[in-house]
């Protein structure tokens, strides 16, 4: 109008438009000052839940609703990572009224979107969540989101959790981001002094079950006396003998009962008190001093201590009185241990006494049962001689049994091998086993029906159960699953062919798996080698999975592991079948002549006559026999001889060098050269010196000529 144009005053039109172009950014500064006013509002709220909460999940909770708040987002989460550093522990998972089918008990992978924030360390935002590539790592049954954004915590510059925050109406922006990660460095300081407080609550409590084990009465005084702790053999004692606890309880004053005790103990109390006082004064370092005490129970005698504890710039004493009753009855019973040793070195003295009687009686008895076995061949079945040196041969025959008898006593064997059922031996250790693998890892026992028998020492049995089972403990991170199982297995020519040092035949399958870590190719190259081992310093020491090879291949068997990482690790162990016992002892003359040949054999042994009657032996049924009285002496032929050596047949325990290392030595020279051990010691004890095993040729003293001429023939022609 004009009229209102002309009554208005000069220039208010303008100013009236502009002033309505001023609105909208009036309307934005109040925004922006109501949004400042949530934001300090939520990290005054922030301050308080590190200050007032103890326990950071309830400061975590507060926090993050803080942060939703000045941020505007519906739903989210707070989590940690696990001790893996690959997963996060859920603390709480905020849906925001959205339907949600994930359970945050259980623990989320680090990948994704979310895997920037940890590994960048930086706050990271998507605003079109349901059109990007990072929906794919969205877990089925999440919660829908518009839009995320993920705030790292860190401790020290390292990323220990995250604040999850989703579906903001609007866009997440750059100063929601700042504010998130503000939010995300307080609740950091939540984290770092929950920890902290965490910490020093379990040394305390450490130190507190620390002195509680303790056998000792141990108390901690100021520099007045005053006790400040004591553990709980301290307080028990003090209630058993009159029930004085509460005189010398924390917070009591140590000198008092001493100054006022009275009768026969006033002077040891006060001679203990200066002592006390002494190293509190810093005139002396420690002080000792012995004394009796009359309980109401028994006699004792005990030994007081005091030495410096220095804390808090204070001088601080550790008091503590130990009873010697129970180590003078220790003395005495270490006494009568030693006693018990003693007498237990004595029978190892005579047993290793009769050993080496036994064996140098078996070369005597290898003598007389040569020759005279020699001397009826050469005489007729009626001559009048030829029966009595019949009788001689079995004579000699029962004493070579009385010597077997006097070496099963003296041996020291760490092996005996003997049938078993698997299912029975391995079903007898099943306790232990789950003593060894704690609460949290179940056991499943699966044992095969009609299980074939196996032979070999039980103790080795108990050997591979307790590694193997202490390897899948440590392999399980928490809860876990252990699998034992048996089974018949019959392995063929194709199957073998492809796997090294394997053999065809009928086996009694023992599998054990876990679903640990697993292995990596690179660690089951190597898996076997001693003090090869993946456990930290001080954890293993690499001989649990060498010890079980070594067991299984000393029994002929074949050992097979599975692993891959995260899929856990299975071990296969196959045993022989057990078929018969072939290690009765000789106790009938043989029938018929011996197998003959014409190779040259290298015979070595210590014993002059047995070195003579073998090579009489050899002779007879046709080898050249070169004889040599040691491993010297053997070197020295073989090197001079013009020729092949067919067989070495020594023996296995020699001053010089033992017959495995001299087999070693010749072979070098002569590689098709055949091995046949010989010796009056168990088979047990050679092979606890490493000779013996099933693809090893052995013959044990004292043997006839021909189960020798059978030996020796059995031996050249082995893989002929």
């Amino acid at each position: 109008m004009e009229t209102g144009k002309e009554t208005a005053p000069s220039g208010s039109g303008q100013d009236i438009a502009d002033g309505g172009r001023d609105l909208p950014r009036l309307e934005m500064a109040l925004l922006e000052i109501r949004q400042r006013e949530i934001e300090t509002r939520g990290l005054l709220d922030a301050a308080r839940a590190i200050m007032e909460c103890h326990d950071f999940t309830s400061s975590a909770r507060r926090i993050f609703d803080a942060c939703r708040e000045a941020t505007g987002a519906v739903s989210g989460y707070v989590a940690l990572l696990s001790d893996t550093g690959e997963e996060n522990d859920v603390l709480f998972l905020e849906s925001g009224g959205l339907p949600c089918d994930v359970d945050p008990n259980l623990p989320m992978p680090v990948r994704g979107l979310r895997a920037i924030a940890y590994h960048k360390a930086r706050v990271v935002y998507e605003n079109d969540f349901m059109n990007s590539h990072w929906v794919r790592f969205m877990p089925s049954g999440h919660v829908a989101m518009k839009n995320v954004m993920f705030a790292p915590l860190r401790v020290h510059g390292a990323v220990l959790g995250v604040i999850g925050l989703a579906n903001k109406p609007g866009d997440f922006t750059a100063d929601d981001a700042r504010m998130a990660d503000a939010f995300g460095d307080m609740a950091a300081i939540a984290l770092r002094r929950a920890r902290s407080e965490e910490a020093l609550a379990a040394s305390e409590r450490s130190l507190r079950a620390t002195l509680d084990s303790l056998s000792a009465h141990i108390a901690l005084l100021d520099e007045n006396g005053r006790i400040l702790l004591v553990n709980k053999a301290w307080r028990e004692f003090a209630e058993e003998n009159g029930g004085t606890a509460a005189a010398v309880s924390e917070g009591t004053n140590y000198f008092a009962p001493c100054d006022n005790a009275a009768g026969p103990e006033a002077q040891m109390a006060a001679d203990f008190a200066a002592g006390i006082r002494s190293v509190i004064s810093g005139a002396s370092e420690s002080f000792n001093m012995e004394y009796p005490c009359n309980s109401p129970e028994q006699d004792r005698w005990f030994i007081g201590r005091v030495t410096p504890f220095a804390g808090e710039g204070a001088r601080r004493v550790v008091a503590s009185h130990e009873d010697l009753t129970e180590r003078q009855r220790s003395e005495a019973e270490r006494e009568r241990l030693r006693d018990q040793l003693l007498q237990a070195q004595k029978m190892e003295s005579v047993g290793r006494l009769a050993g080496g009687v036994a064996h140098d009686f078996n070369n005597m008895l290898n003598v007389i049962i040569g020759h005279a076995e020699m001397a009826m061949d050469d005489l007729p079945p009626g001559h009048p001689i030829h029966a009595g040196l019949n009788e001689i041969y079995k004579a000699a025959e029962r004493s070579a049994n009385l010597t077997r008898q006097l070496l099963a006593f003296a041996r020291k064997q760490t092996i005996k091998p003997q049938a078993l059922d698997l299912n029975e031996t391995v079903a007898g250790m099943l306790k232990m086993l789950r003593r060894l693998i704690g609460e949290d890892i179940d056991l499943d026992w699966r044992p095969a029906a009609d299980l074939c028998q196996v032979k070999m020492d039980p103790s080795q049995i108990d050997q591979i159960m307790a590694n193997l089972a202490v390897n899948a403990r440590d392999a399980i991170a928490g809860v876990g699953h252990l699998t034992i199982e048996t089974a018949n297995v019959a392995l063929d020519e194709a199957y073998c062919s492809r796997r090294a040092g394997f053999k065809p035949g009928e086996f009694a399958m023992l599998a054990v798996s876990d679903d640990g870590r697993g292995m990596e190719k690179k660690v089951l190259s190597n898996i076997f080698e001693p003090f090869f081992t993946t456990k930290p310093d001080g954890a293993g020491t690499g001989l649990g999975l060498a010890t079980i090879y070594g067991i299984v291949k000393q029994n002929n068997g074949f050992i097979n592991i599975y692993s891959e990482p995260g899929a856990g690790t299975t071990v296969k162990i196959y045993i022989p079948r057990h078929l018969s016992d072939d290690s009765a002892p000789l106790s009938i003359l043989p029938e018929g002549p011996g197998p003959e040949g014409s190779e040259t054999v290298l015979l070595v042994e210590d014993e002059p006559a047995i070195l003579n009657l073998v090579e009489m032996m050899l002779s007879r049924f046709g080898y050249r026999a070169l004889a040599a009285g040691s491993p010297a002496e053997a070197l020295r032929l073989a090197e001079a001889h013009d020729g092949p050596i067919h067989l070495l047949m020594t023996d296995v325990i020699m001053p010089e060098m033992n017959g495995r290392d001299l087999g070693d030595r010749l072979l070098a020279a002569y590689p098709k050269m055949k091995i046949l051990f010989m010796s009056g010691y168990t088979a047990n004890v050679i092979a606890h010196r490493g000779v013996l095993d099933e693809s090893v040729n052995f013959i044990q003293k004292p043997f006839s000529s021909r189960a020798l001429a059978a030996r020796v023939r059995a031996a050249l022609d082995e893989d002929a």
